[in-house]
């Protein structure tokens, strides 16, 4: 079925042990969730070692696919927008969080956490979807990061790294705040639809 969909020449267009480490992650990510230290056991238990020429990786190995897989990122993105974002449609955006556990990830800071782990530093994460939920892009934030904050990065994605020409961002109060509608008023291309405040409904009625 990856091969069906392409998915495998989306992470890269020649075969490399490379892309084929990163595929078996990804399969093994569907079949058996588990961190990357158990995952290589749970290719022993398969016939998908084998078949991506992978059976003999190391767990330092396995990073260093997902450091390919990161660099590879910015390649892949504006494929899945040609293949799932079409011109008129509808671009889904929202951000959500994990809890952390460890205190060496430059990433990691306390901030509003939807998990109810208190007392643990996230990672937020804004995605992007097309109009029936399949992922096209991905950015990664500092835990402390509030909301509204990601709405600049995600225009910047949509614009010109994914060839969107003519955006309209839709957003509630929470994200779409004066801040950001001032930032997206600089771009003559970009539209906006939110809502008003209580207190700016009660000018409007009074004017």
């Amino acid at each position: 079925t990856l091969r069906k969909l392409g998915l495998n020449t989306l992470l890269a267009a020649r075969p490399s042990r490379q892309r084929n480490l990163a595929v078996a992650l990804i399969v093994a990510r569907l079949l058996f969730p588990c961190s990357k230290l158990a995952t290589p056991r749970h290719w022993q238990a398969t016939t998908l070692a084998d078949e991506l020429g992978v059976a003999d990786a190391s767990t330092d190995e396995i990073y260093r696919a997902l450091d390919w897989l990161g660099r590879r990122q910015a390649a892949v993105e504006p494929l899945l927008a040609q293949r799932h974002l079409r011109r008129g449609g509808l671009v889904l955006y929202d951000v959500s969080s994990s809890f952390y556990h460890g205190r060496t990830c430059p990433l990691a800071h306390y901030g509003h956490d939807r998990d109810g782990k208190k007392g643990l530093p996230i990672i937020v994460y804004g995605l992007l979807a097309d109009a029936v939920g399949r992922p096209v892009a991905l950015e990664v934030f500092p835990g402390n990061t509030g909301d509204p904050a990601t709405v600049p990065v995600a225009v910047e994605k949509l614009r010109p790294r994914l060839g969107c020409q003519r955006v309209v961002v839709v957003g509630d109060r929470g994200m779409l705040t004066q801040t950001q509608i001032d930032h997206v008023g600089q771009y003559p291309a970009l539209g906006w639809i939110s809502a008003l405040r209580s207190a700016a409904i009660r000018r409007l009625l009074d004017e």
